[in-house]
Parts: structure tokens; sequence; C-alpha cells
């Protein structure tokens, strides 16, 4: 895809602000790349971006200046050694390339997929795919401050046929409780009952496409806020896992494998997902228009990935997740003006009940998380969520 000015300029802008901004990690540069992708204008990239930093923005303060000595290793989990680790592996980048370069810092110690609460994976999967260094190496200082192994001795040794299958082994596993996802991701690496009952990576070929199937089929069943985290980073997963030799390859299938087996438990175990429809019940260019207007960094990354996915797999799987992403949010008949005045989008796309979704409250802002979908039913199914909700025992 073509840079344009507007977003490289944006991009530029949003790479200066902390790594943890307020309530919520800085995803503003992933959704501009996303929005991008998505085919949205320069007007509404604009707009996404002075929405966003209005609400979230702080600058980063973090150590000036080069890293002590160049050693990169040493600052693990000091975010207060972000901005000095990103301008090392820019300079990093721009003398060895990204695929050696990645494929140093994911071999330096066990892989880590969940760290930052998959944002760090994500991240780094976004700057290679719109081939963007300084998202890279954002991406890959993000990846050494939040490092999150989910590196637990192994009991159980025979393989599950697929990975519900894989999943319906921790059934066991007690939930965790906190609102921040990386938080209940450490608290379940501690359990003993999880290394008791984590079963090896499944018998189904291609994980991190397997992995996405089962998590797009339980967001879409159940809206589950760290399960749509699950979704885009297994799918960031799928675009770093070329980069690196077939032994790293195998090493990264196994720690995605753990750190989805951790979000699953993290996310409360959620219901069993229904069936989804062979053909998408809303054409993409509707949902694709939907989730721009919404100027939510969440729900336009994940229907950017929805949509890269039902290029290659099942689309009614991926519409019906992007679907139930868009049924918090109440969509405005006047969307952000074009640059020559016209409508952004050519009509106003609209989210009908014969989707079979019913809307949820307003989504609301919680620490670190970023936006955090309340119950949405389905059906009439109460849904089980990151966090107690009134409606829960």
């Amino acid at each position: 895809m073509k840079h344009t000015d507007t977003l490289s300029a944006l991009l530029a802008a949003s790479g200066d602000y902390a790594l943890h901004c307020r309530d919520t990690s800085n995803h503003c540069p992933m959704a501009l790349i996303a929005l991008a992708k998505l085919g949205a204008s320069d007007m509404q990239l604009r707009h996404f971006f002075e929405t966003w930093t209005q609400r979230h923005a702080l600058p980063d303060e973090s150590a000036d200046g080069d890293l002590p000595g160049g050693d990169w290793q040493a600052a693990r989990g000091q975010n207060e050694r972000f901005g000095q680790l990103r301008r090392y592996f820019a300079a990093e980048l721009a003398l060895h390339g990204s695929r050696q370069l990645i494929g140093t810092v994911l071999d330096a110690w066990t892989p880590a997929p969940a760290s930052g609460a998959f944002h760090a994976f994500i991240r780094t999967a976004y700057g290679v795919a719109y081939q963007h260094n300084a998202e890279i190496a954002a991406g890959l200082a993000a990846y050494v401050c939040g490092y999150t192994p989910i590196d637990v001795p192994m009991q159980n040794t025979s393989p599950p046929i697929d990975v519900f299958a894989g999943f319906a082994r921790l059934s066991s596993v007690p939930r965790p409780q906190g609102h921040w996802i990386s938080q209940r991701l450490r608290t379940v690496a501690a359990e003993p009952t999880f290394a008791r009952t984590l079963p090896p990576v499944p018998l189904t070929g291609d994980l991190p496409l397997a992995l996405m199937r089962a998590a797009a089929a339980a967001y879409a069943a159940s809206g589950n806020f760290t399960i749509l985290h699950l979704m885009t980073g297994s799918y960031a997963a799928s675009i770093l896992r070329p980069l690196l030799p077939s032994a790293q390859q195998a090493r990264l299938d196994d720690a995605m494998w753990r750190a989805a087996c951790a979000g699953w438990v993290a996310a409360g175990t959620p219901l069993p997902p229904v069936e989804p429809p062979e053909t998408p019940p809303i054409d993409w260019h509707t949902l694709t228009s939907a989730a721009i207007q919404t100027a939510d960094d969440h729900v336009v990354k994940l229907t950017y990935v929805c949509r890269q996915m039902a290029a290659r797999d099942t689309q009614g799987l991926y519409a019906q997740a992007v679907l139930r992403a868009l049924a918090g949010h109440a969509l405005s008949a006047s969307p952000p003006r074009a640059d020559d005045g016209r409508s952004a989008t050519s009509t106003s796309p609209t989210i009908t009940a014969g989707c079979q979704l019913t809307p949820a409250p307003a989504m609301t802002r919680r620490s670190d998380e970023g936006l955090h979908s309340p119950d949405i039913a389905l059906a009439g199914i109460p849904t089980s969520d990151s966090a107690p909700s009134p409606h829960k025992t």
C-alpha cells in the first residue's frame, strides 16, 4: 500500500506518544495503519487522530539519549527505556533490515506474544505490513518493555485434535481477577492448575489460522474484550512467523499456543461459539464503512484483521465478529466529510436487527485495556467477559 503524506505525518506524530497513555496503550499508530488499509480517506485519518489524541494521548517522557552501551536486553521490563529502545531499534533496522532484527529479538529469550497484552506483537506486525520501520522499532521496544512470557513447564503431553479441544482442558483453571489483561495473563501463568492442564500445541497445521478461527467464533458469540486481543494477536503472529527460520517458527508456535491458552483463561472461558453463517449477513463494504465511522481503535483493528482473514477463510465467521464489535456503537447519520466536501462514505452504513445482534450498552474505558464492551446478548444467550458485570454472579 502506498504511503500518503497525511498518514506518514500522523504516524510520525503518534509515534512520539507514550507507550502507555490515558487508560490505554498507544493504539493510535496501529489504528491509523488499519484505517488506511481499510480505505479511509485523509480526512477520516485526521478525524481519528484528533479524536484519539484528545482523549488519550500523553507525551513520551521516557529516558532521552542513547541506550546505555547499546544493551537492549538489559532494558527488559523497563518502561522508562521505551524511547531509548525505539531509537536503538530504528538504527538497527537501517543497518540490518526487519527480518534479521525481528529474528534476533524474538530469539533472545522465550518468545512472548502476550507481551503488553499482545499489543507489542500487534504493533510490530502492523509496522511490517505497512513497511514502516519506525513502527517496527516501536513495536519491538514495546515488546522488550512489556515482556510477558507464558513460560511454564508443560505436564500434559497429549496434543488435542484442535484449538477448542485444547481450550476445553483448561476448564478447571481458576479465572483470574483484575482489570488489566496483562495482569490476568501473569496470574494465569503462575497458577499451578494451568501448568497441570496446559496441553501441547494442537494437531491443526497452521496454528495462527486455527487460533484466528477459534477466537473469531468465540468473539462473535461473546463480545469478549480479551478474546478480541487474542484475535488480533494471532493475526500478528501470522505476519511475523514467516520472517523467522523454521526452528524459530516452531518456538513461536509453542509460545503463541501458551499465550492463547492463558488468554482464554484470562477471558473467563467464554461460552462455546455459535455456528456462523456461510456468507456474510452484510457485505464487507458496509462493514468496513461502519467500522471507519466508529473511530474506535479496537473496532477498526478487528475489522481490518477480519477482512484480511475473510479473503482466505470462511467469510461468515469473520463478518459475524465485526458485527459483534459494531453492536456497541450507535452510528451517526452524518459521517465525517471527505476532503472534497462529499460524505466520507457513499451511504450511511446501517446495522440492523436482522443480524441477530442485540446492541450493547455504551462502551466504557477501563485501565490499560482500552474499550471494554459490557455484556452483549446473542440470540438471548448471556456472555462472559473480562470484568464483573451487574448481570453476572
